[in-house]
């Protein structure tokens, strides 16, 4: 058992590692996400050294999952408030604020967000980020310009 002092874990993700010394995973949780950085010839995972990255606009809220992008250097957290952060994977400084999907068609809740449930960075272009969506709709964000979002219809 690892103990972080979060109330729950919603999802870990492995960071691609660039060497042998140093194993990193991000754990999206109650709270936001935190980076753990660990030694991978140590035995002992009792001890992790969580580091909690600095956020724009305050506290992060709940976030349900996090994704990294293949090259390592950037990591995105889908929130239970519908926001969308960005973070750099070495530095933990955010790249951006939050932004928020309301969804597409969402009719008499329009200003109401939709909770952003699954988060990932598209496996050839790490500028797009999909997010599945409470309103079964998948969500995709330009890292390039996040205020514009698309959304995809999955009926």
């Amino acid at each position: 058992k690892i103990a972080s002092g979060f109330a729950m874990i919603n999802a870990i993700c492995r960071v691609p590692p660039k060497d042998s010394t140093t194993e990193v995973f991000w754990v999206a949780h109650d709270r936001g996400v935190a980076r753990w950085v660990r030694n991978p010839a140590a035995q002992d995972l009792d001890s992790p050294a969580f580091e909690a990255p600095q956020l724009r606009g305050g506290r992060a809220g709940e976030i349900l999952d996090v994704a990294v992008t293949t090259d390592g250097t950037r990591v995105a957290g889908a929130g239970a408030d519908g926001t969308l952060r960005l973070w750099d994977a070495e530095t933990i400084a955010p790249l951006w604020g939050a932004h928020t999907y309301a969804g597409v068609d969402a009719g008499a809740n329009a200003s109401a967000s939709a909770a952003l449930l699954t988060a990932a960075f598209h496996p050839r272009d790490a500028n797009r980020i999909l997010c599945g969506t409470s309103r079964g709709q998948i969500a995709i964000f330009d890292v390039r310009a996040p205020q514009q979002k698309r959304a995809l219809a999955t009926a």
